[in-house]
């Protein structure tokens, strides 16, 4: 098909357009293609600009050059348009500065137009309206980012595979890219934390490159490959610091060209133009991908040169209306189907289509002429077809009685399986040699096994240089045997071997093999023409050969001795190689003996001397504490003894001073460390001497409660314990510290964690005091409680969950006689910010719209009324948690008298009357701040968890590091005391039983110095564990927890009551629904009578399974189990999806897919269970009644060829038809057991084998699930009573498990819930301690870890990625636990409404209807009321002769009055209309100012006992 070349409107430069070849395999066919650059081609140009701060001058000299651009453009092809994109970088760090007001404006402040930071914007769409590029590109402002490499690539990306956001068109496709910096490519990302590779997809949403942030840059080759795809020609306009970078990326980038930029962009439209014209000046034509077994070459005719035989075809130069030319030549090596392919020039829109066609069979009849087979044959479809009694390719060869392999093997050597030695080809029987590529060399040989250039060489001559080499060059016609004959001594040297030694190849046969040869054995070999050959025994052997008259007759003289290599001396060797490592390490061992001794020496004497200069008497040199505090890190990171830590608390002070008195009396250090060591003593008696050490006064076994479950709460006031009130526990005063208990009843046992909170500016006195009485409240408790020690604003996840609505913070103290807060008090006016979704935190701050931000909820407190103001950008649960916190106050505080009113900072014009009472409260209006996010510790963090142990074994105490993660409970030792440190976000202290007293108590000072040392925040959380018990946060941090008494077995249940003493609860299925904590404990919704179907995947497509095999699993597969069970006539489901641990990649992942359709044909009901081979949950173990095998490979499926193992070996495991399954493991004997029960299959028998530890239940199911697996009479052996073939069959007797079984063992664990999220581009779990049904919010996604198995709980609410991610989100905690998790643990995905038992059973008293009868936040916030009604509250608020003190707040100003009538004045001195209690309300705002030294906004931040006392001494109380 070949439409003509044309120019126009509609250019045509390739012809042909489609060609029909029919290829003969391996035949080479080659057709013509020629080009003819059309004039006026079409062009599409994007203008792909850097917009960061640099490229500010660029930016404007193109808004100026923008219409020139185009124009020249149109100068070239009348059919141009033009387009616009820009692009910056990656929003995050370390790329762009992540501040909120730097994202916002990323330029200079001295920059007025800067536009927000962004990685790529596409602007404008290709068109060829100058003006509207223009007014776009005008629009454009600058911006700009941190790292000097630029994301270009990924703008690069999506303007080429964006291709109809960007417009590109049928036509020559060039993307201008203009920077004045590199770019940042593949991996790069991973400075920012994005670890998701680039797929090479559109993102664009908006004209804005939505995945910037969430997917790395793309690579160099992909790059260059989505730009071959789309037909994209891209020109790099790049400054001259530039030019060598992007030239390296212009080679890798084909047909791409490189330009040098001025600093301005000046010269852009003649850079575009030159590039232009060479880029398409430059033709070059390549195939895209080929067919197999199809090969392509290229010719080019260029109109200055022709070149050969290239991958692709290209010239340069090539003028308008010039034609060139290219001869393709395509080969086809074997018989295929219709195929094709397509030939393009690379930057235009013409293609050539080739299809191919290989016709194999003949359908002619042909015409041929018999001499063309010699006359022995005929020619059909051209080969020729012999006679019988000929071969060969023209049927030349006449074998006679022989047969075509006959002839063959006559051109094997010693029957091998090469023809000729692969040198040479066999014609009629006979090896023909190949002549040789190589210069000079010679191929001969019956078999062409010999050549002339591979003898050994001897000083650097063939033979010595005393044989003569003249070959004489071979006649074709002569027969092989009888060319080369000067060279025949080279061919018989195995001869020469047998004859002479007996050895080699033709020992055994040698009379016959060599009886051509005629030999004698001489002393010395006087001929001047010696031959010296190697033979099989690598021993030299020297001899001459003579050619002697008739066919093949020689004669040789060989000398008697061989020159054999003298073997090496391995004794000598070994022996030498022993004395010499020994006496080297002699030598060492001298010379540290010496240096050591040397250094000892000179530090006595060090000693000696300093000693008598010493003038402390009660003291002796010695090394500081500190100096034994080590850890193991880097020694810039290690403890220095300038840099001790100290403790407050005198006391403290005194006994280290003692500690480091009695060390100083041991041992003998340098000078240095002593001085160091006597200064700490003197500032320690020092800190001792000059304060007096308080006294606790509270005996705290008279105000504890050790056996009522719940929290009390003390506050430390004159160094005593006094009880909050309960209405009042959440509040706290940042002047002071509170103590914490909270008591949990287990059985009969309970279990305590005690708090001791610190205030940020509470005294060092009542920070020791709370530090004291924890300990006392530890000792009274019998050691069993867990510690931690809490600062405010840092406090752990475990202290926020005790106060579900809220923590606030409060000015003041009680030494500045604040007291918590009596119900129906009044006299308020304060503002709270709130922070949180799951733990709420409230604090007081300064009551102006100063404080406000756009992402947070506040409280104005009026007393009789309170306010919630909604940031705009605060979300739902963030307004909820704010309402609650409202209510909370009002019913506590105020006895539910006090009126909320809610104003949602997007909405407020529907609340004047609200505004304008905040406006009158808060001052005049202003421009809200920014959002702060809120500070999320990355869960990988949590993870990075290191063990140390401390110790005082060697009299002093010494921390070291033990182990990373993970960890495992056996490192530690009761005899001692360990820090573990998680990542800096937590310490913990695990204090073993029997550690000694000194290491008990110093084992918390070491944590604070360890945090001291390490660098990390004061506020670092601390958590003391008591050997025994400890949290349940501590033990995750371990592999595996267990505890000794803790049973072990499934069907009962254990409700523990003390350590080691457990009472056995029957189990009962059909209690599961009535009991979900049963069902929770046991993993189990019923008892698995219910209704299942099963599927297997087949062709990625569900398939039913046939009855016959439900209940067997076939390790090469994936199965989909749907569970189908009745509740109150209510139909349930659970899906489980089982996947082989050998089944492929796409089965996998087509199980997941079906699952999803599966689910929705239920309308979302099912609880889906993913079930990795080998972590089967019980439940699915009892839908098939104890008939559950799993085999390690293979498949059930029909027609499948994989042959079944000849001997197999199942592991059954189980007492009952609801917990057992079989599971294949290798077919050896160390995969026996002592404790269980096996079944071993072979074709001849069948063993049912009874380890001595199983039990009687075992053994009956076992029996069971042993016809199951195999239906031939089954042989019942005992351990220690096994036949030979037993073993036999096993592949012999080797060691095996046999240790009794840990029945004492459990895991002891308990439940966590976790808030999970990764919209951030990163894994964050938000744990919820003392988690209950109200944790479960509608909008979330939560995580609950049983550690056996892990519930994926999705809201209703939770938005569309995190429900799509929800079992990656899974996976990603189980990789990332400290514990090193299993990640094949089973993952259950668990929808609101459809909570099965064994999901409620971890939740106390949970409520099915709680979601149906729940309240929108619209219905909460109208619940509140009239707003009318708190407006008119606060404005009707008395102000004079009241008997409480009226709020400050008023909804007119008051009277002004001079100062002098005022200050200093009773109630009846004052002017006619002042009040008494506000005469600071009737100054002037100069003399407010003047008399208190502050404005009245700051005079009203302060707390109301510090306004009080400011009046009292101004004269205005």
């Amino acid at each position: 098909m070949d439409s003509p070349l044309k120019s126009g409107s509609h250019p045509i430069q390739l012809a042909p357009q489609q060609i029909n070849l029919d290829l003969r395999p391996g035949k080479p066919t080659t057709f013509p293609v020629r080009f003819k650059r059309a004039e006026g081609y079409p062009v599409d140009l994007y203008y792909l600009m850097d917009l960061s701060y640099s490229m500010n001058d660029d930016l404007k000299k193109v808004k100026d050059l923008g219409t020139d651009i185009l124009k020249a453009l149109k100068a070239i092809t009348p059919y141009a348009r033009i387009g616009f994109g820009s692009f910056v970088d990656k929003t995050v760090l370390p790329y762009t500065n992540t501040h909120p007001d730097k994202l916002k404006k990323p330029c200079p402040d001295t920059e007025q137009h800067c536009q927000a930071a962004f990685g790529y914007q596409h602007v404008l769409s290709l068109t060829d309206d100058e003006a509207k590029f223009r007014q776009e590109v005008s629009a454009q402002f600058i911006s700009g980012n941190l790292d000097s490499p630029e994301g270009g690539l990924d703008a690069m990306m999506q303007a080429a595979v964006c291709g109809d956001k960007i417009g590109w068109g049928n036509n020559t496709r060039l993307l201008v890219y203009t920077s004045d910096d590199g770019f940042h490519f593949a991996g790069d990302g991973k400075l920012g934390s994005i670890l998701t590779p680039n797929d090479g997809k559109c993102h664009l949403e908006g004209n804005r490159y939505t995945k910037s942030n969430e997917m790395d840059y793309p690579s160099v080759g992909q790059l260059a490959l989505k730009l071959d795809e789309n037909n994209i020609q891209p020109i790099f306009a790049v400054t001259t610091n530039m030019q060598s970078v992007y030239k390296e990326l212009s080679d890798m980038i084909p047909k791409s060209a490189v330009g040098e930029l001025s600093t301005d962009s000046s010269n852009v439209v003649t850079l575009i133009k030159d590039a232009y014209s060479n880029l398409s000046s430059t033709v070059i034509i390549e195939h895209n991908r080929l067919p197999d077994g199809v090969s392509i070459s290229y010719n080019s005719n260029c109109a200055d040169e022709t070149r050969r035989h290239e991958p692709k075809g290209s010239c340069s130069n090539v003028k308008i209306n010039n034609e060139i030319s290219f001869d393709v030549t395509v080969t086809a090596e074997r018989c295929m189907g219709p195929q094709s392919f397509e030939i393009r020039p690379l930057g235009f829109r013409e293609k050539l289509t080739v299809k191919i066609t290989t016709p194999c069979q003949c359908e002619c009849d042909d015409q041929s002429n018999p001499a063309d087979c010699t006359s022995n044959g005929h020619i059909e479809c051209g080969i020729c077809n012999c006679n019988s009694g000929h071969v060969g390719q023209n049927c030349e060869c006449r074998v006679g009685d022989k047969t075509e392999k006959e002839l063959t093997q006559s051109c094997r050597r010693d029957n091998g399986t090469s023809i000729c030695s692969n040198l040479g080809d066999c014609v009629c029987g006979v090896c023909q040699c190949h002549a040789s590529e190589t210069p000079g060399k010679l191929i001969y040989g019956t078999f062409c096994e010999c050549d002339n250039v591979n003898c050994e060489l001897n000083n650097g001559k063939l033979c010595g240089g005393e044989a003569d080499f003249h070959i004489q060059q071979p006649n074709p016609r002569t027969p092989k045997n009888q060319q080369f004959k000067s060279m025949t001594q080279y061919r018989y040297l195995a001869c020469i071997e047998c004859l002479g030694f007996q050895s080699g190849p033709y020992s055994k046969n040698c009379s016959k093999a060599c009886s051509h040869i005629t030999h004698t054995n001489v002393d010395k070999v006087v001929n001047r023409k010696v031959c010296k050959e190697k033979d099989s025994e690598n021993c030299w052997m020297i001899f001459t050969m003579e050619e002697l008259d008739g066919e093949n007759q020689y004669k040789a003289i060989i000398r008697n001795e061989r020159e054999c290599p003298e073997p090496p001396n391995i004794t000598a060797i070994v022996a030498g190689t022993i004395a010499g490592v020994a006496l080297i390490g002699s030598f060492l061992l001298l010379i540290w003996k010496f240096v050591t001794l040397l250094q000892d020496r000179r530090e006595y004497r060090k000693f000696e001397k300093e000693k008598a200069n010493a003038q402390w008497n009660s003291v002796s040199p010695a090394c500081c504490w500190t100096d034994r505090l080590t850890h193991s890190a880097s020694k810039s990171e290690r403890v220095e003894e300038t840099r001790s830590p100290f403790i407050f608390s005198p006391a403290h002070s005194q006994y280290r001073a003692a500690v480091l008195t009695t060390e100083l009396t041991h041992g003998s250090y340098s000078r240095k460390k002593r001085n160091v060591c006597y200064m700490k003593v003197h500032r320690l008696l020092f800190i001792t001497e000059s304060d007096n050490m308080p006294e606790v006064k509270t005996k705290v076994s008279k105000v504890l409660n050790k056996t009522t479950p719940g929290l009390q709460i003390w506050r430390i006031e004159d160094m005593a314990m006094v009880p909050v009130p309960p209405k009042s526990y959440g509040n706290f005063f940042e002047g002071d510290s509170y103590i914490l208990l909270s008591t949990h009843k287990t059985g009969s046992n309970f279990r305590y964690d005690i708090h001791y909170w610190l205030g940020k500016v509470s005294s060092q006195d009542e920070q020791g005091a709370a530090a004291i009485y924890t300990t006392q409240i530890d000792d009274h408790l019998g050691g069993v409680a867990v510690q931690h020690r809490e600062e405010q604003g840092s406090e752990s996840e475990t202290f926020r969950g005790y106060f579900k609505q809220g923590i606030i913070y409060k000015q003041g103290g009680v030494a500045s006689g604040m007291k918590h807060v009596e119900t129906n008090t009044y006299n308020i006016k304060r503002l709270l910010h709130v922070k949180g979704k799951k733990h709420v935190v409230a604090g007081e701050v300064e009551v102006s719209w100063n404080s406000f931000n756009k992402g947070d909820v506040f409280l104005l407190d009026l007393g009789n009324g309170i306010i919630q103001w909604n940031g705009p950008e605060s979300n739902r649960m963030e307004r909820i948690k704010g309402m609650n916190l409202a209510k909370d106050i009002r019913d506590r505080e105020r006895g539910g008298r006090a009126k909320v009113a809610v104003v949602d900072g997007e909405n407020e014009r529907d609340s004047p009357e609200l505004m304008k009472l905040l406006n009158e409260v808060l001052g005049v209006r202003k421009d809200i701040k920014a959002a702060i996010p809120d500070d999320v510790v990355d869960h990988k963090l949590k993870t990075a968890v290191k063990l140390f142990h401390v110790s005082d074994t060697d009299g002093n105490l010494v921390v070291q590091e033990v182990a990373v993660s993970p960890l495992t409970q056996d490192l530690l030792n009761h005899d001692d005391c360990y820090l573990l440190d998680q990542g800096g976000i937590k310490i913990f202290v695990w204090k073993g039983k029997n550690a000694s007293k000194k290491e008990r108590s110093e084992s918390l000072v070491r944590a604070q110095d360890y945090i001291k040392a390490k660098g990390y925040p004061s506020s670092t959380n601390v958590e003391t564990v008591n050997d025994g018990s400890e949290s349940a946060i501590f033990k995750q941090l371990f592999q595996k927890w267990t505890v000794k008494g803790l049973t072990v077995g499934t069907g009962s249940t254990h409700s523990v009551g003390k350590i080691a003493k457990v009472e056995l609860v029957k189990f009962d299925a059909m209690s599961m629904h009535a009991k979900p904590e049963v069902a929770a404990q046991q993993r189990m919704v019923d008892d698995g009578t219910g209704e299942v179907e099963v599927w297997r995947i087949e062709n990625l497509e569900p398939v039913p399974v046939e009855k016959k095999w439900l209940g067997h699993f076939y390790g090469g597969d994936c199965y989909l189990i749907l569970y189908k069970y009745l509740v109150n006539n209510k139909e349930h489901y659970i899906l489980y999806v089982w996947q082989g641990r050998k089944a492929s990649q796409d089965e996998i992942t087509a199980s997941a897919f079906q699952a999803v359709i599966l689910d929705q044909k239920y309308n979302g009901q099912p609880v889906q269970v993913r079930v990795p081979m080998g972590k089967e949950p019980p439940h699915l173990m009892a839908v098939f009644r104890g008939k559950m095998v799993v085999y390690e490979g293979g498949t059930s499926r029909s027609g499948a060829t994989e042959p079944e193992p000849a001997v197999r070996l199942f592991h059954v495991h189980g007492t009952n038809e609801h917990n057992t399954r079989s599971i294949e493991v290798p077919a050896r004997a160390s995969s026996l057991n002592s404790n269980d029960v096996f079944v071993l299959k072979s074709d001849s028998c069948c063993y049912l084998w009874y380890g001595k530890g199983c039990s009687g239940d075992e053994r009956e199911i076992a029996k069971t699930m042993a016809d199951i697996i195999s239906k031939r009479e089954k042989l019942v052996i005992s351990e220690g009573q096994e036949p030979a073939d037993f073993w036999v069959t096993l592949g012999g007797k080797c060691q095996y498990a046999n240790n009794k079984r840990l029945q004492e063992e459990q895991l002891d664990i308990t439940p966590r819930l976790f808030e999970c999220s990764n919209q951030t581009g990163r894994f964050v779990a938000t744990e919820i301690t003392s988690f209950n049904q109200d944790d479960l919010d509608e909008d979330d996604v939560m995580l609950l870890d049983t550690w056996d198995q892990v519930f994926l709980w999705l809201g209703k609410g939770a938005n569309e990625t995190e429900r799509k991610e929800a079992v990656t989100t899974a996976q990603e905690y189980l990789i990332t636990h400290p514990g090193d998790r299993d990640s094949r643990t089973p993952i259950i995905l668990v929808k609101q409404g459809f909570e099965p038992p064994t999901f409620t059973g971890w939740f106390l008293a949970w409520d099915p209807h709680r979601w149906s009868d729940g309240k929108s936040y619209e219905e909460l916030k109208a619940e509140l009321g009239d707003v009318s009604t708190i407006v008119e509250i606060t404005a009707n608020l008395p102000l004079k002769n009241s008997k409480q003190e009226n709020l400050a707040v008023q909804l007119g100003p008051l009277p002004t009055f001079p100062a002098e009538q005022l200050v200093n004045r009773q109630a009846e001195e004052l002017p006619e209309g002042a009040d008494p209690s506000r005469k600071e309300e009737h100054l002037s705002n100069e003399d407010f100012a003047e008399i208190f030294g502050m404005s009245r906004p700051s005079f009203w931040a302060l707390p109301h006992w510090k306004q009080q006392n400011l009046k009292k001494e101004k004269g205005l109380f």
